[in-house]
């Protein structure tokens, strides 16, 4: 399986979500993304930018480290879910205000942990 499959699992687990994207937050990138609709590469730059100011490696922060962060605005629900095994791996879900936040950082903690083992 691959990572782009696991992200499809996530996105189609969770009707709402909408995007999800695999970021690797030291060099700011997204890696891979799940879309019905792909978006325009500036929308995804921004995602890797807000996953490295928000979720910064170990290696990048002074301070403690979060494993997880939802942001709420107007339009979409972000949620972002660290590794645990790989702090600089980190899944980000774009996701309507209507999203079972659980359900969706249960669907991406599991494919984190997946691709963890598979890596």
């Amino acid at each position: 399986m691959t990572i782009g499959d696991l992200l499809d699992e996530v996105r189609n687990t969770v009707p709402e979500c909408r995007v999800a994207a695999f970021i690797d937050s030291d060099t700011t990138l997204v890696l891979t993304v799940s879309a019905a609709e792909r978006p325009q590469q500036e929308a995804l730059d921004r995602l890797a930018e807000i996953a490295a100011d928000i979720m910064p490696s170990h290696n990048n922060s002074s301070g403690p480290c979060l494993d997880q962060a939802i942001l709420f605005d107007r339009h979409a629900t972000l949620i972002f879910v660290r590794a645990l095994a790989e702090p600089t791996e980190v899944i980000c879900c774009t996701c309507s205000d209507s999203v079972d936040v659980e359900n969706i950082l249960a669907s991406a903690r599991v494919a984190l942990d997946w691709i963890g083992k598979a890596g």
